[in-house]
């Protein structure tokens, strides 16, 4: 069986707390709000790319479920 390594703690506790009540006390202005947890990480420097605004891949439409028909050939 392979060597299991100790996991490394990329964020001190102190952190770690300060974004719960962060997110906790956002969380009871507006409970609606699903981008609380998104926000705190931009603000705290975790956000990667992946969460930075705008969208990444194309949203889906009504349009993007239809299928086009084929396309008649011109001579």
């Amino acid at each position: 069986m392979a060597e299991k390594r100790p996991t490394t703690k990329r964020y001190p506790p102190e952190l770690k707390e300060r974004a719960v009540k962060m997110v906790q006390e956002l969380r009871a202005q507006d409970p609606r709000d699903k981008t609380v947890i998104s926000r705190v990480a931009r603000q705290l420097g975790w956000a990667t790319n992946h969460s930075a605004p705008g969208p990444s891949r194309p949203r889906w439409t009504p349009a993007n479920d239809r299928v086009s028909p084929p396309r008649s050939k011109r001579s």
